[in-house]
């Protein structure tokens, strides 16, 4: 409570009503200390209020039982005791929160400091009915103001800020800012647009991503990732609302959508195309449906109402989920025992994750993207993935590199002995009907339906063939069957049987090189390959991110091709030339006119190719600069669509500079 040397008048107070579970004071008490602290003298020192809230205490009821959530709210009263201090009141305001009275010279820093205290706390292990639980809080702040604040308001502005803190993913604090307010009306009434979505099913659709073999380049399965095409904010990614779906506790419900979405989808391609259709799709998978006993039983009856078999069916989990679901590990058996895969997402970033792999019923892992993105040269992330292979190779799990976008980034799997990857590099999330035309116009391969999700990672042999310095001179199992036009399976039966020569990188992947294949391989003819065409209409998000970041966008795109000291586009002299370059860019996007678009490469490439720079430094840098407006998009959550646009245009401008080149 109050310190009476803070003004507090202990003496005339009546004793502070106590919650009998914490052994705290409850509202009343500390709606008491509140007050006193509104009608202090001008001259006393300013104060705060820090509302507590637990993020996953309902999945604890769920999951262990009332009589646990009390243990648990018990174990943080005790431990956020400890906060309390000359000028410092604690309490249980209701149900799952506690709230701190802060009186200090600089409250707001004071504040700051006991709210990181009090989730630092909260975080700590806890072992519960047995269990031991990770828990995180979140925290929202609200300075009193005195000459136009009364106690109720300024609970409420703190609850605010709190309510912020857990929508944006929990495990942090908000300060209350007047404008809270009004997002926290605007999430009510996404909640409730996002259960009328989910009940008719008429604004939710999946887009499909797929997963690729990178030994032989055939397409082993398909992720199933949900889009809102929302009436008032147009397509929304999956960041922007599951976050509003935990809170109106319909998460498992829009999973569930998912699941029947997906199955039914795979049913439709499998009727219609037969073999060119993926014989799998993965489904992720969330913490509400993890604790569900009935959730294996579920899955069961819609692969039967849609006619297929465990084995198509991938889901995956990822780490954070793992951690709120105590029953996680029976669900997870329960599913292989039906043929569904289990794949664990998001490796390598998550608390505990070589504890998960041990105890818990896994197929494969999805190393995280951002490894994958700092994988080309000698960096720590290299080394990262390298361990996780040696894991995968270690356990036989199967590892699914996530975020391939360069060709380098590829090549580097494949030394390593990664052999599945995802990402922009093949395909981004695209609609069912787009996939299936994309695929029937890349004459794309699909996995039979024997094929495993990924094998584990390859080992290098102890004593290798040859040792391969010229890597450009090579090819990998899959590029050599695909130039010969055989399967990948007769190729390697050829090279077993000494029919064909190969050589093994450091890495000990097996490649063949390109002079042992034009023996063998028939002369192709001339062709001629179609340009791929420009968007119809404006792209004003992507107008707007060469205005803005243009220069920047330049700058990714010269780090991702040049190693060592700069070349051409990354060198001062050149800046005019791509200046103007991004302008005309910029102007071509804006007004939906993609005419002047050719002769602008044209300039830029004599411009270029005067200061020294080769055609194949001027084709990376257009595809690289590609990647990262493509990636600035996606980062605005700007849509899909825009981001295909900019691809197409991208891919347009680097296919005319060899054309040209050729001819």
């Amino acid at each position: 409570m109050l310190d009476p040397r803070n003004g507090a008048d202990a003496a005339s107070a009546p004793p502070a009503a106590a919650d009998p579970l914490a052994a705290l004071p409850d509202r009343a008490g500390f709606d008491l200390d509140l007050r006193r602290a509104l009608s202090h003298a001008s001259d006393a020192k300013p104060s705060a209020v820090v509302v507590i809230g637990l993020d996953q205490l309902a999945r604890v009821v769920d999951a262990l039982g009332p009589r646990a959530a009390d243990d648990v709210l018990r174990s943080t009263a005790g431990r956020l005791s400890h906060l309390g201090s000359d000028g410092t009141s604690l309490a249980r305001l209701a149900g799952d929160t506690f709230a701190l009275l802060v009186a200090d010279d600089d409250a707001a820093a004071a504040a700051q400091t006991l709210a990181q205290e009090a989730l630092a706390l909260v975080a700590a292990p806890i072992v519960v009915a047995g269990q031991e639980l990770l828990l995180s809080a979140s925290a929202g702040i609200a300075l009193v103001d005195r000459s136009r604040m009364g106690a109720e308001e300024v609970i409420r502005d703190a609850a605010t800020a709190q309510h912020r803190a857990q929508r944006r993913g929990g495990g942090r604090v908000e300060v209350f800012e007047p404008e809270l307010r009004n997002g926290l009306l605007e999430d009510l009434r996404m909640e409730s647009e996002l259960r009328s979505a989910i009940t008719c099913g008429q604004e939710l659709q999946l887009f499909y991503q797929p997963i690729v073999s990178l030994e032989s380049s055939a397409v082993i399965a398909v992720e199933a990732l949900v889009r809102w095409d929302h009436p008032r904010h147009g397509l929304l990614l999956p960041a922007r609302f599951l976050g509003v779906a935990e809170r109106a506790g319909v998460l498992a419900e829009l999973d569930r959508w998912m699941m029947a979405e997906a199955c039914r989808q795979l049913s439709v391609w499998t009727a219609a195309h037969g073999a060119a259709s993926p014989t799998r799709v993965c489904i992720n998978v969330s913490a509400d449906e993890l604790s569900d006993p009935h959730f294996a039983v579920d899955v069961a009856a819609e692969l039967r109402r849609w006619g297929l078999v465990g084995s198509q069916l991938v889901v995956e989990v990822a780490q954070t989920a793992l951690r709120h679901s105590a029953g996680a590990a029976t669900r997870l058996a329960e599913l292989r025992s039906l043929g569904v895969g289990v794949l664990l997402d998001d490796f390598g970033t998550g608390y505990a994750s070589l504890s998960y792999l041990r105890r818990l019923p896994m197929d494969g892992l999805k190393i995280e993207r951002s490894f994958v993105e700092d994988l080309v040269g000698a960096t720590p992330a290299r080394a990262i993935i390298e361990g996780v292979l040696e894991i995968g190779r270690a356990m036989g799990l199967s590892v699914v590199a996530v975020g391939v976008e360069t060709s380098e980034q590829l090549e580097a799997l494949r030394e390593l002995g990664c052999n599945a990857g995802q990402g922009l590099h093949f395909l981004g999330p695209v609609p069912p009907a787009t996939l299936m035309e994309l695929f029937g116009l890349s004459n794309q391969p699909m996995a039979d339906a024997g094929t495993p999700l990924a094998l584990p990672p390859s080992a290098g042999p102890t004593a290798p063939e040859e040792d391969l310095t010229d890597v450009a001179q090579t090819m990998t199992l899959g590029q050599a069957a695909s130039l010969l036009s055989i399967s990948s399976s007769t190729l390697r039966r050829w090279a077993d049987d000494g029919r064909i020569p190969t050589v093994r990188t450091s890495g000990g992947h097996r490649r063949f090189r390109l002079s042992e294949l034009r023996q063998l391989a028939p002369r192709p003819a001339s062709v001629r390959l179609r340009a791929p065409k420009y968007p119809d209409g404006p792209q004003i998000a992507a107008a707007v991110a060469l205005s803005e970041s243009g220069p920047a966008l330049v700058d990714v795109a010269c780090r991702a091709i040049y190693e060592g000291s700069s070349g051409w586009f990354g060198r001062e002299p050149a800046r005019p030339a791509v200046d103007v370059w991004l302008r005309r860019l910029a102007d071509a996007f804006r007004s939906g006119s993609y005419l002047s678009l050719p002769d602008a490469v044209r300039e830029l490439s004599r411009r270029a190719q005067i200061g020294g720079a080769s055609l194949a430094e001027q084709h990376a840098f257009l595809e690289r600069f590609g990647a990262a407006l493509r990636r600035r998009l996606a980062q605005s959550d700007s849509p899909e669509e825009e981001q295909m646009a900019v691809a197409r245009t991208m891919a347009a401008l680097a296919h005319q500079l060899l054309d040209e080149a050729e001819i």
